[in-house]
């Protein structure tokens, strides 16, 4: 297996870390693709001072719907830091912008 030069810079510049929202999610099943059901959210992370809460549904980002589990990951990774979120809350869609960062020395949140 290969890995690119630039994403191994950015590993070792980072200590290992990745840019996180501080959200623990479960995929699950929507009409337009793939929704991603928040069941953590980490106190002061990105999430929580967006207001993001426990139950809503994450369902794209930047304008792109989610199709896949891994969109997510790949929104965070490729934002310049605020990044565009529509979810689910209730029978209501709506909006945020995050700002994501890297986590704390030893959290688990995604």
């Amino acid at each position: 297996m290969a890995v690119p030069s630039n994403a191994v810079a950015e590993f070792v510049k980072n200590g290992g870390s990745r840019a996180s929202l501080g959200v623990v999610v479960q995929p699950v099943a929507l009409g337009t693709g793939v929704g991603l059901l928040i069941l953590q959210v980490a106190a002061r992370g990105p999430a929580d001072l967006a207001s993001l809460r426990i139950g809503d549904v994450l369902v794209g980002a930047g304008g792109q719907v989610f199709r896949y589990v891994d969109d997510l990951g790949d929104a965070i990774e490729q934002s310049t830091g605020v990044l565009s979120l529509q979810f689910l809350r209730g029978d209501r869609s709506a909006n945020r912008e995050v700002t994501v960062r890297l986590p704390a020395a030893g959290a688990q949140a995604a």
